[in-house]
């Protein structure tokens, strides 16, 4: 059965529901976003939902909505890099617990920018708490795909261009390191073992 709509695509199958969503352009309007962000937080475990991601980033509130409903979803989300994904889109995909890299694809993150109006102190005080804020966001979201060095640099104002190559292998490198943490416990079993047998 599919159903489509103007922004995502639902199939249903014997063994769940599989939802695709596409964010495609500039993430400035908040009323594009309540259908997946309603549906990430009703999601349950039999669901899989699918962000495909080509933007050029946008705004950072937006983001910050998604961030939260992404991580109270019980629905498996995964996150796809679709084409361009950059800025806050780099924030999205990164933050979903699966991610999925097409070949022709790219990442550029950057630190954050704003169009401050008003005054020069509230200005000033605006600008710092958003860098602590884009901070904690940055590491807690781009760790441990990218090293504290790199994430430091991007918020010291270097754009750091990122191939679907490189993602894919920083990925595969995270996956490899948390085997290994899973893996690392049962050879420590087996080894008690085997000396408990010695002793014996």
């Amino acid at each position: 059965m599919f159903k489509i709509g103007n922004k995502d695509m639902e199939r249903v199958h014997i063994n769940g529901v599989d939802r695709h969503f596409y964010i495609n352009g500039i993430i400035e309007d908040e009323d594009d976003f309540v259908d997946l962000i309603d549906c990430l937080y009703q999601g349950k475990p039999n669901e899989n939902i699918y962000i495909h991601l080509n933007t050029p980033g946008g705004r950072l509130d937006i983001t910050m909505q998604l961030l939260n409903a992404i991580k109270a979803s019980e629905a498996t989300v995964v996150g796809i890099a679709d084409g361009q994904v950059m800025s806050a889109g780099s924030i999205i995909l990164f933050a979903c617990p699966n991610i999925s890299i097409m070949p022709y694809s790219y990442l550029m993150m950057h630190d954050g920018s704003e169009g401050l109006g008003g005054k020069m102190n509230e200005n000033i005080k605006q600008a710092i708490f958003t860098q602590a804020l884009l901070k904690k966001i940055y590491m807690d979201v781009y760790q441990p795909f990218f090293s504290v060095e790199e994430i430091e640099g991007i918020l010291g104002g270097k754009d750091m261009w990122v191939s679907a190559e490189d993602i894919m292998q920083r990925v595969q490198n995270v996956v490899e390191q948390a085997e290994a943490v899973v893996e690392a416990p049962k050879r420590k079993r087996k080894g008690k073992n085997a000396e408990e047998q010695i002793q014996e």
